[in-house]
């Protein structure tokens, strides 16, 4: 059994000497073989890839990252495109290098039969490296990103004064609008009282039927703007519509604020000018549009829908020009907003008791009076003669 043993191990030495001995044949005979062809692209990310000697690559070869050697005489028959990788090339390569960073190395048996674009990469081409096109640094297109600037660090004082005058000039224009509508009011009313009047009494009656029609004419409008505008010749029509739409939401905002005032005077209404009327509401109902245009996302929302009760007062009135409801003569007396000098009513009966006091003294004076009956027989005594 030893023997055996022996035998069989003295076999297995002499036979692996002999596979050591025709190892470096089989690798010579490996070398000479040419490597199997790549029929296609080939994406190397962030990996390592070598393409062998005399092997070829029938594709495009795209590196991501990744580190690749092209060995000597190995081909390409396409375009490399490198993005943040490292490009080292012995062989061929039949197409475009195009490198956005990374870098590239040829070596002095590279030869490449296109253009490179080298977009922020590193280059490096040893002697006797050839580039048979161009050689492109620059991009083909501009970037234009406009005037950019690098924010710094905000001064405090620089910052609280600028939040100051801006919190101060907001407040100076929000008193000038609210005295200039309250002027306007005081304005319109002396000009036009009794379209004011409408308009306000208007409102007072029927106030939700005024926002409906104030809704539907804020969405009819732009419709009949749109018609007007597309036939061209009609533009300037269009444009003295517009202007007419800014005057009735103004003599809108007025009328609600007549209203407003009418609702405040009215146990001194004999006393009080309209126009003093209509300008203290429009102050009160400006005023509390402003404060109330100064809640987030909803407050100019809610101003909007408060302004159409009026817009939709003036369109129903077509500008104070009729009374809606249509109201009767005796209403209309009753109504009128000029209250200085006493009615005709009242004229009328501080007249008709000035002659019953005139007629019951003439009474009195023809019981009581003789002459009157000697007037009396005088006369007929000259009739008869």
């Amino acid at each position: 059994m030893k023997i055996k043993h022996i035998i069989g191990f003295l076999f297995s030495i002499v036979l692996l000497m002999v596979l050591i001995s025709t190892l470096p044949l089989q690798s010579v005979i490996a070398q000479t073989n040419n490597p199997p062809t790549i029929h296609e692209d080939k994406a190397v990310i962030g990996q390592n890839f070598t393409l062998l000697e005399n092997q070829k690559l029938e594709g495009d070869l795209a590196i991501i990252g990744g580190t690749v050697t092209l060995s000597k005489n190995s081909i390409i028959d396409g375009d490399v495109v490198l993005l943040g990788g490292d490009l080292s090339v012995e062989g061929i390569i039949n197409g475009n290098v195009q490198a956005f960073g990374g870098s590239i190395n040829l070596e002095s048996t590279a030869k490449i039969n296109g253009s490179i674009f080298n977009f922020g990469s590193n280059l490096t081409q040893k002697e006797g490296a050839v580039i048979s096109g161009e050689q492109i640094t620059n991009l083909p297109f501009h970037f234009n990103f406009g005037n950019t600037f690098v924010p710094t660090q905000p001064d405090p004082l620089k910052t609280a004064s600028s939040k100051l005058f801006a919190f101060i000039g907001k407040f100076l224009f929000a008193v000038l609008q609210i005295v200039s509508l309250s002027a306007l009011a005081l304005l319109l009313v002396l000009i036009a009282p009794k379209a004011s009047y409408r308009v306000a009494s208007s409102i007072e009656r029927q106030p939700f039927v005024q926002w409906g029609i104030g809704l539907l004419t804020f969405f009819a409008f732009p419709l009949g703007l749109l018609v007007l505008i597309i036939t061209i010749i009609l533009i300037p029509i269009a444009l003295i519509a517009i202007l007419i739409f800014a005057v009735a939401l103004i003599f809108g905002w007025v009328g609600m604020g007549y209203a407003i005032g009418k609702r405040l005077f009215t146990n001194s209404q004999n006393s009080t000018s309209p126009a003093l009327v209509a300008a203290t509401g429009t102050f009160i109902l400006t005023f509390v549009a402003r404060i109330v245009s100064e809640i987030p996302c909803i407050g100019i929302l809610l101003v909007f829908f408060i302004s159409l009760t009026g817009l939709g007062a003036v369109v129903l009135t077509l500008f104070g020009t009729r009374d809606y409801p249509p109201v009767s003569q005796k209403q209309r007396i009753d109504q009128q907003p000029y209250s200085a000098t006493p009615n005709n009513i009242e004229v009328g009966s501080i007249l008709a008791d000035h002659n019953e006091d005139n007629l019951d003294d003439s009474e009195m004076l023809g019981d009581n009076s003789p002459d009157q009956d000697s007037s009396d027989d005088l006369h007929k005594s000259g009739g008869e003669l």
